[in-house]
């Protein structure tokens, strides 16, 4: 936002860390003098290497094309700081482990099935059917009788 004091060397350095962030911004401008939006939207897109595209009343709209980031190259030797271990460094292709996988974890596909025919203790309720939440009585409280 462009304050009262007008457009200072502290707004020309936000806008241009918006711009680095984001190809659109809008800037409201606090001012109702036309011409000083316009002279404020002529010297931004001056300073700053943008284009204007439209301004609305004191809504003024700005575009410049993103920088090309620089790519990092990935820390060798990492380690994983609950485990101690080594962790594979992450390179644009993906290496034998799915992505987002940690070296040294399993998945659900690579462990080994439950054998068949084993049985698998279940809780049985008493009363309507097998969940145990139907109708039961408790040893405390009996049924009433006439």
């Amino acid at each position: 936002m462009i304050g009262d004091q007008g457009l200072t060397p502290a707004v020309i350095l936000e806008i241009e860390r918006n711009l680095k962030a984001h190809e659109l911004i809008k800037i409201r401008a606090s001012t109702d003098d036309r011409e000083a939006r316009e002279s404020w939207l002529h010297e931004i897109c001056l300073a700053l290497h943008a284009a204007p595209v439209q301004q609305i009343g004191k809504m003024l709209v700005i575009w410049r094309q993103k920088p090309a980031e620089v790519e990092k190259k990935p820390a060798a030797g990492k380690t994983d700081r609950r485990t101690g271990a080594k962790v594979a460094a992450k390179t644009g292709a993906k290496s034998g482990a799915k992505f987002g996988v940690k070296a040294g974890v399993t998945t659900r596909s690579q462990r080994k099935p439950r054998e068949k025919g084993v049985a698998v203790p279940r809780a049985t309720g008493t009363g309507k059917g097998s969940s145990g939440f139907g109708t039961r009585v408790s040893a405390r409280r009996q049924p009433r009788t006439k």
